[in-house]
């Protein structure tokens, strides 16, 4: 009978700061090393995703108890706390990286040293990997670099607008848009204002699944420069800014354009092709695996992986969907690990919540409570968000 190979989704590693932009992607440092531990103490080993790719197309065999660690984006805790988390038990993981998001810098920053004990400042941990350290990760055999696609971003995808980029906003995807430079340091500086205040934000989608759509030029202004003439940040202080925002839109032609089912399909193409080789060219090593960012995909962008020569990539997928040979297409299923803060008990329902993502995923404990839970997520990320918003006060 085939073993099902649990496939873990991380993201950031590192002590908890609530201050940070994404703090809800992150596991802090003390529940990953319960996770590490209960691994080795079950005999779990580590294995490459490359590896699991020839074992689902029936190519090759892998441990019993088999279990692949990856790591979405590229954060520089990932280098500063997983990677001597992960050395110190024996294990090894994949992490996906955007180039966009790379840290251009020929740096190679201060890891943390388990055997002097401590913590390094977890305020001076935000950013990205560089070129450097990702290869040296790749070298030492703690991470095996992949592809996260070259841009991460969202795009407009209508002429219909939903919102104004206004103080204190989530669309920091603009900035990234406009000044693609200064993606790897959004984490590091205030770019709310790379943008102007006041821009429309029409619909909008993840890059990879959308045609996008370009407004017409001048269009932007005209919402940017009424902003500017009445107050600047002051005129996001009237409980009527977004009406009278919304009033001018009427009074304008929003016209613009949508690119072409042809032309979305080269810019897949080219989102993933340049990402795999610049990685290629950077690392020294063959790139064969995509994470689609946010899990988010369509039959285009499987298609524009294949003809592009991917291997394989990450789907969306129930928990009892297991990963076991001869599946097609050359999916990968991975479950992520939630973070529940139930005060003094965390540490204690952190590690059980993880155990049995394991084992129901292996067909061990199929918990039907803890099968709806995964199952909603959403309602759990939900949870997450406003413990998050809390936590900032």
């Amino acid at each position: 009978m085939a073993v099902p190979v649990p496939v873990v989704m991380f993201h950031s590693i590192r002590p908890p700061v609530y201050r940070w932009k994404s703090g809800f992607l992150s596991c802090p440092t003390r529940f990953f090393e319960s996770y590490l531990i209960y691994l080795k103490s079950h005999g779990y080993q580590t294995v490459l995703l490359t590896d699991l790719l020839n074992y689902l197309e029936g190519r090759g065999q892998l441990p019993g108890k088999s279990v692949a660690l990856t790591f979405d984006d590229g954060y520089l805790d990932n280098w500063i706390f997983a990677a001597p988390l992960l050395r110190k038990y024996g294990f090894f993981g994949t992490i996906f990286v955007s180039p966009e998001f790379v840290d251009p810098r020929e740096v190679i920053r201060e890891q943390w040293n388990l055997e002097e004990g401590g913590m390094p400042d977890a305020s001076r941990v935000d950013g990205f990997m560089s070129w450097l350290e990702l290869k040296e990760a790749q070298n030492s055999g703690v991470f095996d670099v992949q592809s996260h696609t070259m841009t991460h971003t969202w795009v407009f995808t209508s002429s219909r607008i939903v919102d104004f980029h206004h103080p204190g906003d989530s669309y920091h995807w603009l900035a990234w848009n406009e000044r693609p430079d200064r993606k790897p340091y959004w984490m590091e500086e205030d770019q709310s204002e790379i943008v102007a205040y006041g821009a429309p934000v029409y619909t909008y989608e993840r890059a990879i699944t959308a045609r996008r759509f370009f407004e017409s030029e001048g269009i932007r202004d005209e919402f940017t420069e009424f902003v500017a003439k009445n107050g600047g940040v002051e005129f996001f202080k009237r409980t009527d800014w977004r009406e009278r925002l919304f009033a001018l839109a009427d009074q304008l032609c929003l016209d613009g354009c949508i690119e072409s089912e042809d032309e979305y399909r080269a810019r897949l193409v080219w989102e993933l092709s340049s990402s795999r080789e610049e990685i290629e060219s950077r690392i020294g090593k063959r790139v064969d695996i995509v994470c689609w960012p946010g899990g988010s995909y369509n039959d285009t962008s499987i298609e524009a992986a294949q003809r592009v020569g991917y291997r394989g990539w990450d789907i969306r997928v129930p928990l009892d969907a297991p990963n076991v040979p001869c599946r097609k297409p050359p999916g990968i299923f991975r479950v992520s690990v939630p973070v529940l803060d139930v005060g003094v008990a965390s540490a204690v329902v952190n590690k059980l919540v993880f155990k049995y993502i394991l084992e129901s995923y292996r067909g061990i404990a199929p918990w039907k409570q803890f099968r709806w839970a995964m199952r909603n997520m959403n309602i759990t990320k939900l949870l997450l968000r406003r413990q998050f918003r809390k936590a900032q006060g």
